[in-house]
């Protein structure tokens, strides 16, 4: 806190601060201050707070598994972005980011792997989920041209479950 004052701390999974936590955000914001841990006096901090969380707050709230106040601080401003799985014309922009980021970059990827991934249901990690896919592919492969020949069992598997897989 303390660092980032003067600015922006981003807190990411906030809905899984334990109660103790929740309590202690709550009296660095009201009270815009900190004692550090074998201190007695109390430093000023000015910070904001940008948080995330893949749990819905507001329902955590009505059965009373997140502070109301604390999440009406957090609350102040809202930006909701969609699972990939509903928001699947993002995919190829996010794979080419991808793949000029990974190891051994830069990639290229066939149209028909995009396909393939644009199929998939991305229920589990989302955006995480889908890079970690595309490191799966790179790893299987010498060439810099992703193919379907190296996508991962778990993506065929789940096509498969969903009747849904492309022709190889």
């Amino acid at each position: 806190m303390e660092a980032a004052s003067g600015g922006w701390l981003f807190l990411d999974e906030v809905a899984s601060l334990s109660s103790a936590a929740q309590i202690a955000l709550l009296r660095v914001l009201e009270n815009q201050e900190i004692i550090r841990v074998g201190e007695t006096q109390a430093r000023k901090v000015k910070v904001r707070i940008l948080s995330a969380t893949n749990e819905p707050l507001a329902e955590m709230v009505k059965a009373g598994k997140f502070r109301r106040d604390l999440w009406q601080r957090l609350v102040e401003e809202e930006i909701i972005l969609p699972p990939l799985r509903e928001s699947k014309e993002e995919i190829p922009a996010l794979i080419e980011h991808f793949c000029k980021k990974m190891d051994g970059c830069p990639y290229s990827i066939f149209p028909e792997a995009i396909d393939v991934l644009k199929s998939y249901g991305w229920a589990d990690g989302n955006v995480r989920e889908l890079r970690n896919t595309l490191r799966a592919i790179t790893i299987l492969h010498v060439k810099k041209t992703l193919s379907i020949s190296a996508m991962p069992q778990r993506v065929w598997k789940a096509l498969e479950t969903l009747g849904d897989r492309p022709i190889a």
